[in-house]
């Protein structure tokens, strides 16, 4: 995340905000909330709105978390005229942040999978 958004209080209300609007419908899932309230928090407590931390945070709201900082992560890589490689995007995810939990199931799955070209 753009550390200058972190001052902005817009920004930094939109997960709730976002949380709110879908509770008030009746066809979405019930744990949507929960994920669009989650998705800027990190494992180590680190994130926003609440700094919640690994042990805090449902399976689902991780594994949203953790897809997110890959599509940020090809965003960057993209913009930086970098090759999508599994090589490249794994060389930016912080092994540590996501040695627990969910978070864990997740970089495994990650290191598994055959979505992107090696090299």
């Amino acid at each position: 995340t753009d550390p200058s958004l972190l001052e902005n209080s817009e920004f930094l209300e939109h997960p709730a905000k976002a949380a709110e609007l879908v509770s008030k419908f009746k066809d979405i899932p019930p744990d949507l909330d929960h994920i669009l309230w989650n998705h800027h928090e990190k494992p180590d407590g680190s994130g926003f709105p609440r700094n919640l931390t690994t042990s805090q945070l449902k399976p689902l709201s991780a594994l949203f978390i953790f897809s997110h900082t890959i599509v940020d992560i090809i965003y960057e890589l993209e913009k930086e005229s970098l090759g999508i490689t599994k090589k490249n995007i794994r060389a930016r995810l912080s092994e540590d942040l996501y040695k627990t939990g969910a978070f864990k199931k997740c970089l495994e799955s990650f290191d598994k999978t055959a979505l992107f070209c090696d090299e």
